[in-house]
């Protein structure tokens, strides 16, 4: 019995290698992940520094403005006629204008909206049938290889308006850096289904609260995405960086970290009235 026992263990050894189910060395997660951003005294000191600049440019010292001290940049601003941006008198479409001239302005103060240099991607520009107001909503560039779990919210948006005659009064941001994730997953997407299967979870399907076990049968769609934890907005938050696989259930999807195989849980996306 001995003898067969001894036998055994390094055949099932070897299997187990052989079939990726056992690492000898472990999963390699690097020692920073998942990325985080916390507040920091010397991004708040460098965003100081960078408004000082543009209240004295502006003269714009009494402007009523709320910082995001995580973030390390201006949350909202507003003050009349801090700048005359557009003329809307050139013969350019007003919305062209307006996205040309914030797009420049953006680029030029980006210290004051973000801790990091920004580009922006897209840009939605509305027009007030009320007062004439030009509004926009601006996107910054996702700069990772891979899609964002939710691509209008995860990292952030730029927000202004101008008046009818094109003088700049309000300004908005909840943009936050891009902080690295790993190129490649460790856990591979049969590895992360084996997670979730038998996942218990609850639902609220109003005006019942539903608890489901998860099988395999029940996932929809996966995919690959960045996911970001954004805590909050204030100096004892934090910003999370992960990889994950995104199973797509019925009413919201559950993510599995794709570095170290963490059950980030169920996510509901469907609202019940």
């Amino acid at each position: 019995m001995k003898r067969l026992t001894v036998m055994i263990i390094p055949v099932l050894f070897l299997f187990l290698i052989s079939c990726d189910l056992f690492d000898p060395e472990g999963n390699n997660v690097p020692e920073w992940y998942p990325s985080t951003w916390t507040y920091s005294e010397s991004e708040m000191s460098e965003f100081s520094s960078r408004y000082s600049v543009f209240v004295n440019s502006y003269n714009v010292s009494d402007a009523r403005i709320d910082i995001d001290t995580l973030g390390a940049h201006l949350f909202d601003f507003f003050y009349r006629n801090v700048t005359q941006l557009c003329t809307f008198n050139t013969g350019v479409e007003q919305e062209l204008e307006f996205d040309t001239e914030l797009k420049s302005f953006f680029n030029q103060w980006w210290r004051i909206f973000s801790a990091e240099q920004f580009e922006i991607d897209s840009s939605h520009i509305s027009i007030s049938s009320r007062n004439g107001d030009v509004s926009g909503r601006f996107y910054p560039k996702n700069n990772y290889n891979y899609p964002l779990n939710d691509p209008l919210w995860d990292l952030g948006q730029l927000r202004a308006k101008v008046d009818s005659n094109g003088y700049l009064f309000d300004l908005w941001s909840t943009l936050i850096p891009q902080l690295p994730i790993p190129d490649e997953p460790i856990i591979d997407i049969n590895e992360a289904k084996y997670i979730i299967d038998g996942y218990t979870f609850t639902l609220n399907a109003w005006p019942q609260i539903i608890e489901h076990t998860l099988s395999l049968d029940d996932i929809e769609s996966s995919e690959m995405v960045v996911y970001i934890e954004n805590n909050s907005q204030n100096r004892f938050g934090y910003i999370k960086y992960r990889l994950v696989w995104r199973f797509r259930v019925q009413d919201g999807y559950i993510c599995v970290d794709a570095i170290t195989g963490e059950n980030l849980e169920f996510h509901q996306t469907t609202i019940y009235m």
